[in-house]
């Protein structure tokens, strides 16, 4: 608590240092030395911190050798015993996909930022490579390069690039200065990677620098910031288009991987009690295809293990609004006109919100775990 309190005073005489230097209180060189007594008080606080986590874990580090994939790993900040009720998202947390998705989405979103968002044709010599970035990076709007933040947000001097090449330390230092901190006012410009099809962001931002980077003596520049307006708007597309859940739907072998104990696992939560249900952004049609293939072989419908089954949720607005629940008719396949308050197991819903979720089973927030694969849009 203590060190936290600290990094909140640094971060506080950061900024007023800041405003002070742009309302001409001091000069650039006083700035340059208060500055630096900032950086150094920060960087001891890394110390300390690091200083109290080798002591703290200490027992647990010795135990890192000895990791098995037969065990449980648990941390203290999470009870599961006290969890009745467990929700699940569907992409990239029901279902696995191959990296086969992945170059879809690229292939189509890289297609269509040439021909609908005018980027150069030399673009199409790019292919999508899965090796390249992971998630929990930042794409800087600003400068254009992706790099890693540390919790007291700190550009990383490892894993920093500009289009596919790798930074050096100093090349990161003349970028952000010698404390590679980014102030909490800029924060906005860097564009975290929250789940697996911002990996396809990624890869594709980084292409389209190089691009613009060779062509630069023939095309004018394009800002870093419309680069990846444009490349995530591509990348939008592909989802809304209906074009991947197509393909996913024609070819579920090349694109959906096994999940050989995924049954056994949503039984063995149901017969200790925990009520199911599933929250997704997808349509019940999507849905009902790809759970259908990855349950199969179960003897019974996949709907049979949810308690609640909630289709086409819209989240994150999910989470804020107050919208009813609609029945969704799976022999027409259309929502009902009136809107539902009570939810019954093995029905559909679409729409819907978490107050209503919560008013019609009495579920508590402290009760429910929910699971997904993307920060901002399921755990908000």
């Amino acid at each position: 608590r203590i060190m936290n309190s600290m990094n909140k005073c640094v971060e506080k005489m950061h900024r007023r240092l800041q405003d002070s230097l742009r309302l001409g209180k001091f000069s650039p060189k006083v700035f340059k030395i208060v500055d630096s007594y900032i950086n150094a008080v920060n960087k001891k606080i890394e110390v300390l911190q690091l200083q109290h986590n080798t002591g703290t874990n200490k027992q647990s580090h010795n135990h890192l050798n000895n990791l098995t994939d037969k065990a449980v790993y648990a941390n203290n900040y999470f009870n599961f015993g006290e969890i009745k009720v467990v929700g699940f998202d569907l992409d990239y947390t029901l279902l696995s996909y191959s990296t086969e998705l992945q170059k879809l989405i690229y292939t189509h979103a890289r297609d269509s930022l040439i021909e609908t968002y005018g980027f150069p044709r030399e673009l199409l010599s790019c292919e999508f490579d899965s090796t390249f970035a992971v998630r929990g990076l930042s794409v800087d709007t600003k400068s254009g390069t992706l790099c890693k933040l540390s919790h007291l947000q700190k550009v990383g001097l490892n894993f920093s690039f500009k289009g596919k090449k790798p930074l050096s330390p100093s090349e990161i230092e003349n970028v952000y200065g010698d404390s590679r901190h980014i102030p909490h006012g800029d924060l906005i410009q860097m564009r975290p990677l929250y789940d697996m099809y911002s990996i396809v962001e990624a890869c594709l931002i980084a292409d389209a620098m190089d691009v613009f980077a060779s062509l630069k003596s023939s095309t004018p520049d394009l800002d870093p910031a419309a680069i990846t307006d444009d490349v995530q708007g591509a990348v939008r597309d592909v989802h809304v288009s209906g074009v991947m859940h197509s393909a996913i739907m024609r070819d579920l072998d090349r694109f959906v991987l096994p999940s050989p104990h995924l049954q056994e696992t949503l039984l063995h939560l149901k017969q200790t009690g925990r009520k199911l249900f599933l929250c997704t952004n997808s349509d019940y049609k999507y849905s009902n295809c790809t759970l259908s293939y990855a349950l199969r072989g179960g003897g019974s419908s996949w709907r049979d293990l949810f308690d609640v089954i909630i289709c086409s949720a819209h989240k994150p607005d999910f989470y804020s609004l107050k919208r009813p629940f609609r029945k969704w008719n799976m022999y027409n396949d259309t929502p009902s006109a009136a809107t539902v308050g009570r939810l019954e197991p093995g029905a559909v819903y679409v729409q819907g919100s978490a107050h209503a979720l919560k008013r019609a089973t009495g579920w508590l927030g402290r009760e429910v775990l929910y699971l997904g694969d993307n920060l901002l849009s399921d755990l908000k």
